[in-house]
């Protein structure tokens, strides 16, 4: 009789705490949705207007023959990153409103959060490396020293093989994202990073902080260092090379104008990149999944999400169109003329048509006597 009585009381418990858990759900369920009926045409808006401005810059590219060099290349694979950043984070938005308003995680949408949450993962990492790569190609090809023969995209197949290891590399470093993941039953209103176990979750989050954003912040700043040192050791010419300042010191400013620019992009992305890698790192080392982990934030988990999304996306659009803004050549190369009033006249036509490829003690003799002639 007393077991029966103990058996029935703690079912009776368990029915209560089960129907005060939904009723809990439901309750932030509902208050998600509203927020997010706010937040996602925002969202798609700027994800759109993203995809649109990165593809124009790919399209100036591939159409003006004098831009298709190595460098430019390499930010047409920086434009193809910052679109599938751009739509997977438009998709996850999607993904976490439908989860809000139906409370139900059906394979389909299980399957919509592995997919944008990878993809994500991959673009981030492709950028990453990507930006790494162009700061290598700048400093070969400005440093003394090594010449074009040296550099690691002076023919066409290298270039593929570059972008094609940006690629494998960061498909290789996001595929346990696959795995991590997924809706949580008992919460079943956003998109969550599973707790696997400690060791796993630490491990990958751990490794993933250290190749994907702190080797690149060391190898980017050392890097554009060593460039911009050297820039300014030659900023004074010798007393051969006085005859032609003028030329010289036009040259000095466009090169300096280019990696300026290359190094605003870069801080940039990393700002912006740095509080999505440390708030993995933190959930992981908190032993929980990412849901439980924003539940305990309360209010300040949609803004703290809806924040994240907006600069990230932000971002996406602010690169292509600083390039858009600095070069007068991808802006005649599309169909129509934008962005006209910002034409610079301190860069004649002819020095606007690339990026600046050799800087060298070499390289301004053979330009003053190219111009003396």
């Amino acid at each position: 009789m007393a077991k029966n009585l103990s058996g029935t009381l703690s079912r009776t418990l368990m029915a209560f705490n089960m129907s005060l858990n939904q009723s809990i759900v439901k309750t932030v369920a509902k208050q998600e949705f509203r927020k997010l009926q706010i937040t996602l045409p925002i969202i798609a808006l700027l994800a759109s207007l993203g995809i649109l401005v990165n593809a124009m810059i790919c399209y100036g590219i591939l159409k003006k023959k004098t831009l298709q060099t190595s460098t430019f290349y390499l930010l047409i694979n920086l434009g193809v990153s910052h679109s599938f950043i751009l739509f997977t984070s438009a998709a996850i938005t999607v993904t976490n409103c439908f989860l809000a308003l139906h409370l139900m995680g059906t394979p389909t949408l299980a399957a919509s959060c592995k997919f944008s949450y990878y993809v994500n993962g991959i673009a981030c990492i492709l950028s990453m490396v990507t930006l790494i790569a162009i700061s290598i190609e700048r400093y070969h090809m400005i440093t003394p020293g090594l010449s074009r023969r040296t550099s690691m995209l002076n023919t066409s197949r290298k270039l593929k093989t570059i972008i094609t290891l940006t690629w494998v590399v960061g498909i290789l470093i996001a595929l346990p994202i696959l795995t991590l993941a997924d809706i949580l039953a008992e919460y079943p209103y956003m998109c969550n990073i599973r707790y696997i176990s400690f060791n796993f979750n630490i491990a990958y989050f751990t490794s993933l902080f250290i190749a994907a954003l702190l080797i690149p912040i060391i190898t980017v700043n050392v890097i554009y260092i060593k460039i911009m040192n050297f820039l300014r050791q030659n900023e004074t010419p010798t007393d051969g090379q006085l005859r032609n300042y003028k030329i010289l010191k036009k040259n000095y400013l466009h090169h300096l104008k280019t990696v300026k620019l290359l190094i605003l992009v870069t801080v940039t992305f990393i700002l912006t990149c740095t509080p999505f890698f440390m708030a993995n790192l933190i959930i992981a080392y908190n032993a929980q999944n990412s849901v439980y982990f924003f539940l305990r934030l309360g209010r300040k988990t949609d803004s703290i999400s809806f924040l994240g999304n907006a600069f990230l996306i932000l971002l996406c659009i602010q690169s292509p169109l600083i390039f858009l803004y600095s070069s007068q050549s991808i802006r005649s190369a599309l169909p129509f003329q934008c962005c006209s009033k910002f034409r610079r006249s301190v860069m004649d036509t002819n020095s606007e048509n690339r990026l600046p490829k050799i800087l060298t003690v070499s390289s301004f003799n053979n330009f003053v006597v190219s111009a003396g002639s």
